[in-house]
Formats: C-alpha cells, sequence, structure tokens
C-alpha cells in the first residue's frame, strides 16, 4: 500500500495528529479573528471580543506542545496546550466547545470516562485519575492547594515512561475539559494516510475511503520525534 493510501486507524488517541483545518475552520467560520503573521507556520486566532484564542505553533519535535488556547472565566485566566501528536478531531471537539454558550450544569468528567469503561482512581488531597480501556490514555485531575482552580493533564502513552502525546489544562472551565473528556471517549477510528501514522504496531489499520482533503490553513511540520523517544517529564508523578 502507498504511503499516501487512506487508512482508517484505531485508537484515534495514537492516529498521529490528522489535518489542522478540522480545528481551524469552524473558528473561521464563526468569525473569529486571524492575528497570524503573513511570514509564519504559526496561527493565532481570537475570538470577536478577544477574550479566548487559539494558537498552532509547529515546533520540530511534536511530543511537545504546539497547539494553545487560552481564555478567561469567573474573571481568572486559564490556559491549556496539547503536543502536536494530539490527534485534531480531538482537539476540534475542545475548541468547538468555546464556540457555544456556557451550559448552566456542566458534564461530570468521571462519569463521561467510566460510562466509556475506563478506570477511575482517587487519591488523597482531591487527585484523581481515569484510565482507559487499552491503558493507552490518562486523565488526571490535580488540585493544589494554593488555588481553587483544578489543573487537568492527559496522556496517549503505550511504553512506560514514555508518550505520544500530552495535555495540560490550567484552570479551564468545567464544561471545556467535560468538552476534552468527552473527544477522549471516542472510539471511532479516523482517517489518516498510511505514511503518516505514528507507529504501525500500536494501531490497527483497516482501507479507508479516499477523498479529496479539506485545504490546510497552514502547514505542518513532520513530526520529527518518534512515538515513545521523549522521556515522561520529571514532575509527573509515577502510576499517574
Amino acid at each position: 500500500m502507498a504511503p499516501d493510501e487512506p487508512v482508517l486507524v484505531a485508537p484515534r488517541h495514537l492516529a498521529g495528529p490528522g489535518d489542522p483545518s478540522l480545528v481551524i475552520q469552524p473558528l473561521q467560520a464563526a468569525g473569529w479573528v486571524n492575528l497570524s503573521r503573513p511570514d509564519s507556520a504559526h496561527l493565532l486566532y481570537a475570538s470577536p471580543f478577544s477574550d479566548r484564542t487559539v494558537a498552532l505553533r509547529p515546533v520540530p519535535s511534536a511530543c511537545t506542545p504546539w497547539w494553545y488556547s487560552t481564555g478567561t472565566h469567573d474573571r481568572q485566566p486559564w490556559s491549556a496546550e496539547f503536543g502536536g501528536n494530539t490527534p485534531c478531531e480531538t482537539l476540534a471537539e475542545f475548541t468547538a466547545a468555546l464556540l457555544h454558550p456556557v451550559p448552566d450544569t456542566p458534564a461530570e468528567v468521571w462519569p463521561l470516562l467510566t460510562a466509556a469503561n475506563w478506570r477511575h482512581y482517587d487519591y488523597e488531597q482531591d487527585d484523581a485519575t481515569a484510565r482507559h480501556p487499552s491503558g493507552s490514555l490518562v486523565m488526571s485531575r490535580h488540585r493544589p492547594g494554593s488555588t481553587p482552580a483544578d489543573s487537568w493533564t492527559a496522556e496517549a502513552a503505550v511504553h512506560l515512561g514514555t508518550y505520544f502525546w500530552n495535555a495540560e489544562l490550567h484552570g479551564v472551565p468545567p464544561h471545556l475539559v467535560a468538552a476534552f473528556a468527552t473527544a477522549l471517549t471516542r472510539s471511532e477510528p479516523v482517517l489518516r494516510a498510511k505514511g503518516s501514522v505514528l507507529d504501525p504496531y500500536v494501531v490497527t489499520q483497516t482501507p479507508g475511503e479516499r477523498h479529496e482533503a479539506p485545504r490546510r490553513t497552514a502547514p505542518l511540520r513532520p513530526h520529527s520525534a518518534s512515538p515513545g523517544s521523549v522521556a515522561a517529564s520529571p514532575s509527573r508523578r509515577a502510576g499517574r
């Protein structure tokens, strides 16, 4: 099979980044302002009232953050960052939630995950973790004593101490965290070019239907670091 042949990849959290237009085009359609420099591969979009942003800043290693989002909630700033190998289908659900009104009662994260057969673990000091049935995806919450804002992390990994991508959400509003958690529970395979699959030995690939891909909003540099080649941050707690 040729490298550009389409394949359906599962699980999607190990499928690789995909097409950034899935994230950017809905922002454009919603009237977000393009603040990107025309001579740069980086992208920056701001909401019509400039109170939320989404940025794409490619760097040589896709195992480090490429995507960033910021905003305010209850007059407090929040931020989120996602590794370059985070599937754009997952990111698109998070950024789509930026375009809708804040619900009166956001969904609870742990019930969303356990309903998808994730295993939930509570730790001391209000820390908690849930693990994907395959063991290759983890979402964790940490409540530091010095601030009421929760911090969340997600890591997609297939080897102890190494990862495909990770995400960090600091003070992010509950409805956006819930949108991200919901995206992580999706089990439908995603379409990729065969040659772009990060590690063919840890995913299932089936032939996919060729279709015309949407026009890219910006070039994405190839992921230069293979999955599993970057050690997890020493600050991450073992077993989380």
